[in-house]
């Protein structure tokens, strides 16, 4: 019996967005589509002083991350459609790592429903990280708690050298993007600007 395809949930992630490397603005100018970073719009509609670390913002966005990730199980079933990846920036590994940052019971609360969800699910992610020394307390902050979110998470990611120039790591996304949708296209990377990491 041929086992049916997994729904692939593929999440771009740059914990430390630039504003001049807007990667949802360039895929989309290749006519690629890409979900919204749902804690974005919520954090800007956001009362909070501290909009990264607000326990409350942070348990909305984890809501509406998996009320998201229902509806787009649901449909699939309903629709019986084949399944073909689905892109999100950031998402659910984002969001898990302010959890940790902020409140550590709502994380672990956050990792364990994650991690059921795997049953609907083949989640990965495309990590944009700063591979270089960190430039203030919170950004090595950030970074060391990604790794170690993205260890306990157990899922395949690749990690994205972000110290390059825009418009090759734009390319250098892209590329593995490309590699999810048609893994039988051979992609060469050198060893020195990506590492591949399976959970």
């Amino acid at each position: 019996m041929e086992m049916d395809k997994p729904n692939e949930f593929v999440m771009v992630i740059d914990p430390l967005p630039s504003s001049n490397l807007n990667i949802n603005k360039y895929l989309k100018r290749h006519n690629f589509s890409i979900l919204e970073d749902l804690a974005k719009e919520t954090r800007l509609k956001s009362c909070c002083e501290n909009k990264l670390n607000c326990i409350q913002l942070n348990e909305l966005i984890m809501m509406k991350e998996f009320n998201r990730d229902d509806k787009l199980y649901f449909d699939r079933e309903l629709r019986k459609v084949e399944p073909s990846p689905i892109f999100v920036e950031n998402g659910h590994i984002t969001n898990l790592l302010y959890c940790k940052i902020s409140d550590v019971k709502l994380y672990k609360d956050y990792m364990k429903e994650f991690k059921k969800r795997r049953r609907n699910w083949e989640y990965k992610a495309i990590v944009i990280r700063n591979t270089k020394a960190a430039q203030n307390a919170f950004e090595k902050k950030i970074n060391d708690e990604l790794l170690r979110v993205l260890k306990q998470s157990q899922i395949k990611h690749v990690i994205v050298s972000k110290f390059k120039n825009v418009t090759f790591l734009r390319k250098n996304v892209f590329r593995h993007i490309q590699n999810i949708i048609n893994p039988e296209i051979e992609q060469t990377l050198e060893a020195e600007e990506i590492e591949t990491e399976n959970g």
